[in-house]
This record gives structure tokens, C-alpha cells and sequence, in this order.
């Protein structure tokens, strides 16, 4: 039934995307996020949607007089000059045959955020977009931050398989990401009752970032904190966000607290040693090739 569910939402929306291909690149955006063919089990798992919107998109965007100029400003030509370095470092790679499948994927991406320039250049667009991305990757904070809740945090997050978001630290840092544009988001939401459910997915996200069990969440989490409230007179939050996490502070199991202690003793994890190892190769290969680096998929 999810199968059928996606396919219909999806190659519906197809004649929109063609006809207004602003609404094509959002819903671009949300499949590249909220991955809903990776929440089925049938022929849609591997259905390659993204390409039949981008394509219909693409195409809509050529024969749509509802577009603008490619904006001449200094980041839009910085863009284009990054994907001209992402191709030539691909040339170049210490891995060429994982770099340009690498490149296959992050080019296909880059198209669509250049075709984005022309498409979504209005405020009201804008604003849909950073809905559409908040939104997405909610989906998966909101629901992991109730299961989160009503199982007492036993258990790890993690995000649909074979994504960008599959592993429990990428889906704590996409969190990280939408957490502040829920606030945003909420903060000038109209609708009242709308506002209201922004402001409580970033409740849940907050707990979904927590209960993510990741290390790197918890440190990430503390610097967002740190910015939010330095950043204006956000003190108000901060006091209602520090009574909620003292709240919470004995419903948390043991096996959180255990698991953000080995932050002190990182030399015993390998975990946190293998990164740290990665951080030192990345340092060499930047010593040796500091125009290009390595390439992508250089760690391998």
C-alpha cells in the first residue's frame, strides 16, 4: 500500500512540476530529504523518483516564461566556479574510480540548486523551500522524538536505510540543521495553530537529537545553544529550554549518560580515535595537495 501511495503522490505531481517547476523543486527537495520510497518495501524502494522530477522540472523550466534571471550577484558565481573545481579535483583524484561515482551523484544535485537560482527568487518561495526542508527531515525528528519519549530513551534514532541520513550522527546533524529554521519558521508562522505545531517539532527535535545518542550531537547542540542565545535576546527560550532539560534530566537512562561520558576518554574509542585518525589523513593529504586535495571519496 506504501508503494502505491508514493507513486501516486509523486507521478502526480509531475504535471505541477512541469507547469510550475518552482513546486518541481520542492518537490525535488523533498524526496532528496524525507526519502519516502526508502519508507516502502516494494517496487518503489528503488524507483529512481529524483530523476523524474528533475527531468520534468528542467523541463518545465526551459519552456516556462515563470522564471527569473540567473541572479548576477558574487555567490552565484562562486557556486558555478565550485562545481567547475568539484570536476576538476574528480580529474585528479587519489581514488578516481569512487570519485567519479561521487561526482555522478553531487552533480546531479548541483544542477538543481543552479536551476533553483532562476526558480525561487521570491520571498513566499523561499519561505516554502525552507518549509519544505524543515519539514522533511521533521518528519523523522517529530516521530523519533515521541518514540523517544514514550519508550524512556532506551533506544538509538536512526534514519531510513541508504540515505544520507541512515546513520544515527547524520541524522542528529540533520536535526541540528532544521532545528533553529523550526524556531524561524514558527516565530513568523501566521497561522497560530500552525505556529504551534512548528514550535513543538522543535521540542521533539530537540529530544531526537538527544536520544540519537551521538556524541557529536551533544557537542553540536551545545554550540547551537551557545549561538541562539547570543545571537539576541533569546534568554526567554533558553530558561524555558534549560528548566525542560533539567526536567528531563532523571528520566534519561543510564545508558545515555554512560555513552556522552566516554567524551572525556576518547583515546579508549575506537570510534572516536578513528576519527580523529581521518581528521590527521585529511590534514596530510591537504599538506600535499593543498590546491586540490584528495578528491571525493579520498577516505576510502
Amino acid at each position: 500500500m506504501r508503494d502505491y501511495i508514493v507513486f501516486a503522490l509523486i507521478f502526480g505531481s509531475l504535471p505541477f512540476c512541469f507547469l510550475k517547476p518552482w513546486i518541481g523543486m520542492l518537490v525535488f527537495v523533498g524526496i532528496g530529504l524525507l526519502n519516502p520510497h526508502r519508507l516502502t518495501w516494494g517496487p518503489a524502494y528503488e524507483f529512481p523518483f529524483a530523476q523524474y522530477v528533475a527531468i520534468t522540472t528542467l523541463a518545465g523550466l526551459v519552456f516556462s516564461p515563470d522564471r527569473g534571471r540567473l541572479p548576477r550577484e558574487r555567490e552565484t558565481w562562486l557556486i558555478i566556479a565550485l562545481g567547475a573545481f568539484f570536476t576538476l579535483t574528480t580529474l585528479i583524484a587519489l581514488v578516481p574510480q569512487n570519485a567519479w561515482r561521487k561526482w555522478d551523484l553531487v552533480i546531479k544535485i548541483y544542477i538543481m540548486t543552479v536551476a533553483s537560482l532562476f526558480l525561487l527568487q521570491e520571498k513566499i518561495r523561499l519561505r516554502y523551500l525552507v518549509l519544505t526542508m524543515a519539514l522533511s527531515i521533521a518528519f523523522f525528528s517529530v516521530k523519533g522524538g515521541f518514540f523517544s519519549i514514550l519508550t524512556g530513551g532506551r533506544y538509538t534514532l536512526y534514519g531510513p536505510t541508504r540515505t544520507f541520513i541512515d546513520d544515527n550522527n547524520a541524522l542528529a546533524l540533520a536535526e541540528l540543521m532544521i532545528l533553529p529554521l523550526l524556531f524561524h519558521l514558527g516565530r513568523s508562522e501566521k497561522n497560530r495553530l500552525f505556529g504551534r505545531f512548528l514550535y513543538l517539532a522543535a521540542f521533539l527535535t530537540l529530544a531526537s537529537i538527544i536520544f540519537s545518542y551521538s556524541r557529536g550531537a551533544l557537542v553540536g547542540l551545545a554550540a547551537l545553544g551557545f549561538v541562539f542565545v547570543a545571537s539576541g535576546k533569546k534568554w526567554t527560550y533558553a530558561a524555558v529550554g534549560g528548566v525542560i532539560l533539567l526536567a528531563a534530566v532523571p528520566l534519561i537512562p543510564d545508558a545515555w549518560f554512560q555513552r556522552m561520558s566516554t567524551i572525556g576518554t576518547y583515546r579508549q574509542d575506537a570510534s572516536a580515535m578513528g576519527r580523529i585518525n581521518a581528521w590527521h589523513f585529511a590534514i596530510n593529504v591537504a599538506l600535499d595537495r593543498p590546491l586540490t586535495g584528495g578528491g571525493f571519496r579520498v577516505f576510502n
